[in-house]
């Protein structure tokens, strides 16, 4: 299959979507969407999400963020003949390449399915997608529905895993790229890619080398299926491994109180 008909589902994150976007848009031509999501996974206001942060993580965290984002925000719209090609947000990189970018503020509504149903993916990939797909989605595409995961699944699924390898004290972490089920982190594996926990590594660094190698991964996966037809899959023992929620006030005391680091 020589044209993979394919859709990338993300969120509106400034800090660590635009570089492996920009990797995938570069390396393969036939994206036929980029669609973004809130990126608070149970709401899309942005004011209560930076609450809820701000009394889990606590202020440090918090103001450091703020001014990443800030700083990203600001110089994603400077017009590209003074940013040169470095791009500060997922509408910066598909300008780039000209490929459509919509935002849908919640991906199972009637008017994201219509979107989809209407474009016909041969297949769908999420890279941080914050909302869980319902089966109308899963069914869809042809080659199905595919996400990469930020740990070595089965261990460490659900959220935040970065966070949580390091509290635990992992000795390696990786990404997981895997097909998508109505159990979240649940599908068949497809590829994985390990790498060592550095001394100096913090949860950002991680985050970072996590979605490059999930850049690696979705380009690794396309080249399968436009060549053979198919990828791989191995099973995913989700009994074998474990799943993850939200930190509490009290994970980030610990995280810290261990010399964990966030940036």
């Amino acid at each position: 299959m020589s044209n993979l008909k394919t859709i990338l589902i993300t969120q509106n994150d400034l800090l660590f979507i635009p570089k492996p976007l920009y990797i995938i848009l570069s390396k393969y031509s036939n994206i036929d969407c980029v669609i973004t999501l809130p990126p608070n996974i149970k709401s899309a206001n942005f004011f209560d999400n930076s609450i809820k942060r701000l009394k889990t993580f606590g202020f440090n965290y918090f103001f450091h963020l703020t001014l990443l984002y800030l700083f990203n925000y600001i110089l994603s719209k400077v017009p590209k003949s003074l940013r040169g090609h470095k791009f500060y947000s997922v509408n910066n990189v598909c300008k780039n390449f000209g490929v459509k970018h919509l935002n849908f503020s919640k991906i199972n509504s009637k008017q994201s399915i219509n979107f989809l149903k209407e474009t016909s993916p041969d297949l769908i990939v999420s890279i941080s997608a914050p909302q869980k797909f319902g089966k109308e989605i899963l069914n869809l595409p042809k080659f199905g529905c595919m996400n990469v995961h930020g740990s070595l699944i089965p261990k460490f699924r659900g959220l935040q895993p970065s966070f949580w390898v390091l509290l635990m004290g992992e000795k390696f972490t990786g990404s997981t790229l895997h097909y998508m089920n109505e159990e979240i982190d649940g599908g068949k594996i497809i590829y994985q890619h390990k790498f060592k926990i550095n001394d100096g590594d913090t949860q950002f660094t991680i985050i970072k080398k996590n979605k490059i190698l999930a850049a690696i991964l979705i380009l690794r996966a396309i080249l399968s299926i436009t060549k053979n037809g198919k990828v791989k899959e191995f099973v995913n023992e989700i009994s074998k491994g474990s799943y993850y929620t939200f930190p509490t006030k009290s994970d980030v005391l610990l995280f810290l109180e261990r010399g964990k680091r966030f940036f």
